[in-house]
């Protein structure tokens, strides 16, 4: 037996591991807060939308920096995007910024949490739904927030079609 706990992007690695595991023949549990492939890809093809890659590039990096700190004047501060040339240019202006207003991880930590973010949005708009396996064995438990910033088709942010048996949801 097995017990997967994801959050977030986790949802989607959680899936593929379930379905990897399930295909050896076990059976377990999948606990999933707050996450799923189909929203998580909604969230991010919104965006990429008439884009190019350096858009989206600016736009994940943009976001990243006035996440971190709301009080940015995000046009004015992030000017410097529209003048960088490549990912790496854009991500050590992102770190310099950063360190400018006070965020206390190092440049190499900065740098591989770009890195990681970026990388998680483009794998985001390669996944289809044939990049899972049918989890037909093992339950799964939905928690969300019972306050959502986000529309959504369905109650369980559309994960039912990976489960063969519902899921049941828990709102927090």
């Amino acid at each position: 037996k097995f017990h997967i706990i994801a959050h977030s992007f986790g949802a989607l690695l959680a899936l593929k591991l379930a379905g990897i595991i399930e295909a050896s023949g076990m059976k377990g549990q999948l606990t999933l807060i707050d996450g799923s492939p189909e929203m998580l890809a909604t969230i991010v093809r919104t965006h990429m939308i008439g884009k190019t890659e350096s858009d989206f590039q600016n736009y994940v990096l943009g976001y990243l920096v006035t996440l971190m700190y709301q009080n940015v004047d995000s046009r004015k501060k992030l000017e410097y995007l529209l003048t960088s040339e490549t990912w790496h240019e854009k991500c050590e202006k992102t770190v310099d910024l950063l360190l400018e207003l006070g965020y206390k991880y190092g440049r190499d930590d900065m740098q591989c949490l770009l890195n990681a973010y970026y990388g998680r949005a483009f794998l985001l708009l390669s996944e289809t739904e044939e990049t899972y396996n049918l989890i037909e064995k093992s339950p799964c438990m939905f928690i969300k927030p019972s306050d959502t910033t986000l529309e959504h088709q369905s109650e369980t942010y559309e994960l039912k079609k990976y489960f063969k048996n519902n899921v049941q949801v828990l709102s927090v």
